[in-house]
């Protein structure tokens, strides 16, 4: 009965189906004190064995509650080191009984010394068996606890003067397949870290592009759409200070230069204004060829129109002081900006579906456009 209940132990734990695995453990525990008691007391040693076995049943216990304390068995080192030197110490405690018998002056052989070493077998099995998928071990750690209770299994038949060549092969079996399936959960658990890992850090770059094409406010009512219902993206503003920048004698420096060199001035040129767009807390709307687009906020949830105004032309002059700067590197001295920036009302929004842009509207955002 003992031996089939380690089976179907094993073979429900090895499919990590820990619900059923902790009931079959529990029926194996109560079978095996149950049987051991019966047994002791055929014996006459039923009292000297009373407190051995309430320790160890307590030490059971102990070890398979907090098996399942998997919050704190994961972010606790201490805990873990605590739990594999605990289920060393429950392995000799779980033996002492036959040596306590042979103390006592039991022979070792007989039916009683040969049904206390199955015993020991079974109850070392059950001890592998919950050490090695404890929750909170990882796999080093099940190798060290394998190798701590095999080296304690060897130096206690040493003790015992006695070499059990059957069990001894039966639980180097065991030990290997244990842990060649806490090799197996320790790879998959770490592939199913990596993906989520690699998928948390695709969110942060979609969530970051989104929040570069998006002014703040739309970005956050896009994010907080789980569902994925359709969202109005509208807004209506008043006293926006817009800004169009304009590259004069680009057209010239194109005819005289490369493609290659065109698209090179221009994005050097362009990065150098989105890093002021940015330090300036402006919302760059987009660039069309050599024209640069920007208005004076990015969150309409925190205004003020008069700061914003004044920010706007901060970086008007910023965008001037760098096409000056690349004028001289390049040596090219046709090169200037026309810049219009004019105050008004507008309208906004997202335009597209797949592939989206926020944009804005109105006879103001014409003027500046024009100027």
């Amino acid at each position: 009965y003992m031996g089939d209940l380690q089976d179907q132990f094993f073979i429900i734990f090895a499919r990590k189906n820990r619900e059923q695995g902790f009931y079959f453990f529990l029926a194996s525990s109560a079978a095996y004190i149950i049987q051991s008691l019966v047994m002791f007391r055929f014996y006459d040693a039923l009292e000297s064995m009373v407190i051995l076995f309430t320790i160890r049943a307590l030490g059971f216990g102990v070890f398979i509650a907090l098996a399942f304390s998997s919050k704190l068995a994961k972010h606790r080192n201490a805990y873990r080191v605590g739990v594999l030197l605990g289920l060393v110490v429950l392995f000799f405690a779980s033996v002492l009984d036959t040596d306590f018998l042979y103390m006592s002056g039991f022979s070792r052989t007989g039916p009683l010394s040969n049904a206390l070493e199955r015993i020991d077998v079974i109850e070392l099995s059950l001890l592998l068996l919950f050490g090695v998928f404890f929750n909170g071990l990882y796999f080093l750690e099940a190798v060290v606890l394998c190798i701590l209770i095999f080296l304690g299994w060897v130096g206690l038949q040493g003790v015992r003067g006695q070499f059990l060549l059957e069990d001894t092969a039966y639980l180097v079996g065991l030990i290997a397949y244990l842990l060649v399936q806490k090799y197996k959960q320790f790879y998959r658990e770490i592939v199913a870290f990596n993906q989520l890992l690699a998928q948390s850090v695709r969110k942060l770059e979609e969530a970051r592009l989104v929040s570069h094409l998006l002014p703040m406010h739309v970005a956050e009512k896009y994010f907080n759409n789980p569902s994925g219902g359709k969202l109005d993206f509208t807004d209506q503003f008043k006293e926006v200070t817009f800004l169009f920048a304009d590259i004069k004698g680009f057209t010239d420096f194109s005819a005289n230069h490369t493609p290659e060199e065109v698209v090179g001035m221009l994005s050097n040129l362009f990065t150098e204004f989105d890093k002021q767009c940015y330090t300036h807390g402006l919302y760059k709307l987009y660039t069309i060829g050599d024209c640069y687009v920007a208005m004076g906020f990015n969150d309409a949830r925190n205004r003020n129109p008069g700061r914003e105004a004044m920010k706007v032309v901060q970086f008007a002059f910023t965008l001037i002081d760098i096409i000056a700067n690349v004028r001289s590197l390049i040596g090219f001295d046709g090169l200037d900006m026309r810049i219009g920036v004019h105050t008004g009302d507008c309208i906004g929004g997202i335009i597209g579906t797949d592939i989206v842009r926020y944009d804005i509207y109105g006879p103001d955002v014409v003027i500046a456009n024009k100027m």
